[in-house]
Order: structure tokens, then C-alpha cells, then sequence
């Protein structure tokens, strides 16, 4: 049996397995009739067709060291948030990043999710197509030691692309539940978490 796709897809540092979730029923694979699978054996293989690429590119990869600054937490008052609120800068692994919330929503979702994001302040090498992979945690603390509101992302991050996060972070009515634990006497713990990061160039 043969299962097609025929979408062109990128492998790279971000994303280096592709594949199909419902290649065949598990009933179908299992029916000896069909000859799938013999005496507890099958064989499985694929037909790949690799499009070169016309621009030559290099990566830089940058896995972050464990005794390296890796997080960055913004305490601020809930009510004292615009609509569209930045963090103070702050620097890792030589770039400059900021915090975005919307704490009471942006796009579909605005007035039903707290949308967070992270963006990319220093863009001066990100020309000619250029982009700088990173692969991140948001997180919105919890106060009262229990379970953090956590999204993870991977997002090349490029001139046209420098923000990145989710619109439905949270949802707005948790926000005000005390026993939630995530505004404590007008506060919120904003953070991000970097995993690791690479530059890839035109070269």
C-alpha cells in the first residue's frame, strides 16, 4: 500500500521529522488478509524527492549553556498594564529581547484570552533573508506553587516576523480567581524560557 504526500516540506534544525498520522487503519494493518503484517513482521519505506535549493544558506547554531542566564520574569501590576504592554529590555545570548502581553486580549481574541509573545529588538542582521530560529517556553506563573500557564514555540524570527507567542494564553476569567494563583494582590509573573537558538544566513 502507498500513502501520499505530496506537500513540499522543509527539514531543518526546528522541524526534522515529517510524516502522516493516519497513514492506514489499525484494523486494516492488523488483517491478515491484507498482508501488512506477516509472522509479527512489516515493511515499511519511503520514496523522497529533494528540490535543491536555489540560495545557498548556512546555520549558526548556538545551544545555550546550562550555567548561562536562560530566563527572564517580568513582576508587574496587572492594572497598571496597557492594552498592548512591553517588558524592559533584556539581553540573551547577545540579542535583545522584549515581553508583549495584552492582557486583555488581541485580534479574535480580545476580551476572552490574555495574549502573551516574545519579540526580537535587535534586528540588525536580520537582512536578506536572514532568520534567526529559536525555540522558546512562555510561561504565566503561578504564585500559589502550582501549575504554571505554559506554551512552547518554534519561530524564525525575521524582519517581517520579529513577535511570536499566542493570542489565547490565558483565559481572561481565570485571571481574576484568587485560587488560580496567577494575579496575587495585583501582581503577574511573566516569563521565558530559551531552549536554544541559530542563525541561518544567505551566504
Amino acid at each position: 500500500m502507498a500513502s501520499s504526500d505530496l506537500r513540499e516540506k522543509r527539514f531543518d534544525a526546528t522541524n526534522a521529522i515529517w510524516g502522516m498520522s493516519r497513514a492506514l487503519p489499525q484494523t486494516a494493518f492488523s488483517a491478515k488478509c491484507n498482508g501488512f503484517l506477516v509472522q509479527d513482521r512489516c515493511m515499511f519505506g519511503a520514496e523522497v524527492f529533494i528540490i535543491n535549493s536555489t540560495t545557498p544558506t548556512s546555520a549558526e547554531v548556538s545551544y545555550i549553556d546550562g550555567n548561562r542566564t536562560r530566563t527572564y520574569a517580568w513582576r508587574v501590576k496587572f492594572s497598571e498594564l496597557s492594552d498592548d504592554a512591553y517588558s524592559p529590555e533584556f539581553t540573551i545570548e547577545g540579542r535583545t529581547w522584549k515581553l508583549n502581553v495584552c492582557p486583555r486580549g488581541s485580534g479574535a481574541q480580545k476580551g476572552k484570552s490574555l495574549s502573551l509573545y516574545l519579540a526580537l529588538t535587535q534586528l540588525h542582521d536580520l537582512t536578506a533573508g536572514n532568520k534567526l530560529y529559536v525555540e522558546y517556553e512562555l510561561r504565566v506563573k503561578n504564585q500559589l506553587n502550582g501549575e504554571d500557564r505554559t506554551g512552547i514555540f518554534k519561530h524564525p524570527f525575521e524582519k517581517s516576523a520579529k513577535n511570536w507567542g499566542r493570542t489565547s494564553f490565558v483565559p481572561i476569567s481565570d485571571l481574576s480567581i484568587p485560587t488560580k494563583g496567577l494575579v496575587m494582590d495585583d501582581l503577574i509573573v511573566l516569563e521565558v524560557y530559551f531552549k536554544q537558538m541559530f542563525m541561518l544566513k544567505n551566504v
